[in-house]
């Protein structure tokens, strides 16, 4: 979907969910693209932050508001594979439970 010098954003329909996959830097210049990206898909949505290098508070921001979205739907929005760090900052700012799995803390 995005596709900037320090963003890409690939959106996949499987089945009956939506996976997001975030590579690169999700900042202030960048988060609106993955704002709009959350803000299209529906029902079932898992973000992949596999390969995410740096994300600060805009991108936590817009997954948060996507969560309320998700949640206010009766939707699902989960992120996997964050890092340590990311993981950090969910459990900071009251976002863990967006955590899956083993990215929960």
């Amino acid at each position: 979907m995005a596709d900037t010098q320090q963003l890409s954003i690939v959106v996949e329909q499987q089945q009956d969910r939506t996976v997001i996959q975030v590579r690169g830097e999700v900042d202030l210049a960048t988060a609106p693209a993955l704002a709009e990206a959350l803000a299209e898909a529906n029902s079932d949505i898992v973000v992949d932050l596999a390969e995410l290098a740096f994300m600060d508070a805009s991108g936590l921001q817009a997954l948060g508001e996507a969560g309320e979205r998700a949640q206010r739907d009766d939707d699902r929005l989960t992120v996997i594979h964050a890092s340590p760090l990311v993981r950090r900052m969910f459990e900071l700012t009251g976002l863990a439970h967006l955590l899956a799995g083993s990215d929960a803390p």
